[in-house]
C-alpha cells in the first residue's frame, strides 16, 4: 500500500529538481528548454554542455541539467517520462530504452511514449563487462551466483545489462532469481571497479563510449594515479557469445559491435552489443526548436566535438584523455534502420541520407576516375596488349586485386554500415577499404563479420603477391642487377682506356728473343 505514496512522492521530488537550481548544472528557469542528460562523470551531460555552447551563438539557449544519482534515484526511463509530461525539453537518451519506452514494454514502462521524437543519433556505447582477477569464465551464462555489478541505480547501464542477462537466462529478482544484481548510487566508476578488485564484485558492467578512459583506468596495473581508484592489468573483459548478440540485435535495440584488442591492450578482441545515444524532443520542444537544433548538430558537429574535448580537457587536467579517447558524433552519418519511423518530421531532412550525403558527392569522381581510365586505356592500347602479351601474369594478378578491392567493399558496407560511418555506403566503402586493406589508416572494424573478412583479404593479398608478384618482382631485380653490372663494367673498361699501360703491365712485357744472326747483327760495327 506504499507503493501509491512512493510513486507520488517521487514525482513530485522529480519536478522540483528539475525546476531547482542545480549545484552542477546551471539554473533552469520555467521558460528554459532543458536538456535532460546524465551523471556529472558521464558523457552525456558533457555532451549536453558541447551542444549548448554551439547552440547559445545560434539563437537556441538551452539550459542544461546532470543527473544527480546521490540525492535522487530516478526509476529508469524518467528522462523519457519526464519528456513525454513536458517536464523537459529535449534529453539524451540510450536506444533500448527509447525503443522500450515507444513499444512500451515493462518494466520501465507500462504504456506506450506516443510524445517523443528522435531530433538526432549522436554516437555509439558499447557493453563492457569486466571480469574480476581470480574469476576465470568464458560465457555470460557463468555469472549465474555470482556477485554482478550495474553500477549507478536507474541508469542506462543499470537498463541494459539486465535486459542482456535475462536473455542469457540470469534473473536479477523474483522467486527465480539466480545471481545478486548489486547497484550503486556512487557515480564514480573506479569506486566500483575497486569492489571487483577486493571481492566484492565478481563482475561489473558498463555502457560507455569505446575507448573509454576510465575502462582503459581499470585495465592497467597503474590506474589513474589516484589513491582510492586503482586498476589491474589482471581485469579481463567478458565477450558474448555470437547467437546472444543476434538476438539482442534482431529488435533494432542493439547493433554487433567488437572492442579491438588494441583498444585496451587485451589478448583478444571482444565480441558485444552497443546502444545508440538519442537526442530526444518532446511536445513542450517547438518543431523550429527542433528543426533548429537538427541543423545545428549536422552542420556544427565539428564544433560540437572541439568543445567537448575542451570541456573534458578542463575537468581532468593531468588526466591522460587524448582527443581520440572521446566520442564522435559519428552517427549522423549512419543510416537509421529500425527506429526512422520515431524521427521528428521536422529534423528527418537532417538525417544521414545515403544518395545525397554519400552518393550524389562522389558521382562527378567516379564518372570522372571511370573517364580517365576509358581515355588512357585507349590511348595506350597498344602498349596495354603488348604488356599483357608479355606479362599475363601481372595483368591477372592486377585483375584480381581489383576484383578482391571491390568484393571488400561490397562486404565491409554490408557488415559495417550500420555502426560504421567509414562504410556507410558502396562509395565510400570503396575509398576506405582501399586505405585500410593497404594500411594507410587507422580505421577500426566495428563487427566480427568485417574483421573476418579483413583477415581473409589480407591472406589472399599475400597469396596474389607470392604467387604472380614475386615471379615479376624477380625478373625485375635480375634485369637491375644486369643493368648494374654493365654499368660497372663499362665505367671500369673507361678507367683503363684513359689510364694507358701500367707499370706492371710494362715489367710484364715479354723480353725479346735473338737468335745466332740477331746477336751477329747486334755486334757489328755501327749498330745501335
Amino acid at each position: 500500500m506504499y507503493k501509491p505514496y512512493g510513486l507520488l512522492l517521487r514525482t513530485v521530488l522529480s519536478s522540483l529538481l528539475l525546476s531547482a537550481p542545480s549545484v552542477a548544472g546551471q539554473q533552469c528557469q520555467p521558460s528554459d528548454k532543458i536538456l535532460l542528460t546524465g551523471s556529472e562523470q558521464g558523457y552525456y551531460y558533457k555532451l549536453g554542455r558541447a551542444i549548448g555552447q554551439v547552440a547559445e551563438p545560434g539563437g537556441l539557449h538551452l539550459c542544461v541539467q546532470p543527473t544527480d544519482y546521490k540525492k535522487q534515484v530516478p526509476a529508469t526511463g524518467q528522462n523519457i517520462l519526464d519528456l513525454e509530461t513536458g517536464k523537459a525539453t529535449f534529453s539524451i537518451a540510450q536506444s533500448d530504452l527509447a525503443r522500450d519506452a515507444w513499444y512500451g514494454h515493462p518494466p520501465a514502462f507500462n504504456e506506450r511514449v506516443t510524445k517523443v521524437r528522435i531530433v538526432m543519433p549522436l554516437y555509439v556505447e558499447a557493453v563492457h563487462i569486466l571480469l574480476a582477477p581470480d574469476l576465470n569464465i568464458s560465457r555470460l551464462e557463468d555469472l549465474k551466483g555470482r556477485r554482478v555489478g550495474l553500477f549507478l541505480a536507474g541508469s542506462g547501464t543499470e537498463y541494459t545489462a539486465k535486459r542482456i542477462l535475462q536473455d542469457a537466462g540470469l534473473k536479477p529478482e523474483g522467486s527465480w532469481k539466480n545471481f545478486d544484481a548489486i547497484t550503486t548510487t556512487d557515480p564514480k566508476f573506479c569506486h566500483s571497479v575497486q569492489n571487483l578488485l577486493n571481492g566484492t564484485l565478481d563482475a561489473l558492467f558498463r555502457v560507455t563510449v569505446v575507448r573509454s578512459a576510465e575502462i582503459q583506468d581499470a585495465l592497467r596495473e597503474s590506474g589513474n594515479g589516484e589513491r582510492d581508484c586503482p586498476g589491474s592489468s589482471e581485469i579481463k573483459l567478458l565477450p558474448l557469445d555470437y547467437a546472444l548478440v543476434e538476438r539482442l540485435a534482431d529488435d533494432g535495440s542493439y547493433s554487433e559491435t567488437l572492442i579491438s584488442k588494441h583498444d585496451y591492450n587485451q589478448n583478444q578482441s571482444t565480441l558485444t552489443v552497443g546502444v545508440q545515444a538519442l537526442l530526444l524532443a518532446g511536445p513542450k520542444a517547438s518543431p523550429d526548436d527542433v528543426e533548429k537544433l537538427a541543423g545545428i548538430l549536422r552542420s556544427k558537429h565539428g564544433e560540437i566535438e572541439n568543445a567537448l574535448g575542451q570541456i573534458v580537457e578542463t575537468e581532468h587536467a593531468g588526466h591522460n584523455h587524448p582527443q581520440g579517447y572521446l566520442p564522435r558524433l559519428s552517427l549522423l552519418n549512419i543510416p537509421m534502420a529500425e527506429l526512422s519511423a520515431f524521427v521528428h518530421p521536422r529534423a528527418r531532412e537532417y538525417l544521414y541520407h545515403p544518395w545525397r550525403d554519400s552518393w550524389k558527392p562522389e558521382l562527378p569522381v567516379i564518372f570522372l576516375t571511370l573517364m580517365a581510365l576509358f581515355l588512357v586505356c585507349r590511348w595506350k592500347r597498344a602498349a596495354l596488349g603488348f604488356a599483357i602479351e608479355k606479362q599475363p601474369n601481372l595483368m591477372f594478378a592486377v585483375a584480381c586485386t581489383l576484383l578482391l578491392w571491390l568484393v571488400g567493399a561490397l562486404v565491409l558496407n554490408h557488415s559495417e554500415w550500420r555502426v560504421n560511418e567509414h562504410f556507410n555506403s558502396f562509395p565510400r566503402s570503396l575509398v576506405s577499404t582501399f586505405l585500410y586493406l593497404a594500411g594507410f589508416s587507422d580505421y577500426v572494424l566495428l563487427t566480427s563479420g568485417g574483421q573476418q573478412f579483413a583477415q581473409i583479404a589480407k591472406w589472399i593479398s599475400l597469396a596474389l603477391l607470392g604467387g604472380f608478384a614475386s615471379p615479376l618482382l624477380k625478373q625485375a631485380l635480375d634485369a637491375l642487377l644486369k643493368r648494374v653490372a654493365d654499368r660497372l663494367q663499362r665505367i671500369e673498361n673507361v678507367s683503363k682506356a684513359q689510364a694507358g699501360p701500367s707499370a706492371a703491365d710494362e715489367q710484364e712485357a715479354p723480353t725479346p728473343h735473338f737468335g745466332a744472326e740477331g746477336v751477329a747483327d747486334a755486334m757489328a760495327p755501327g749498330a745501335d
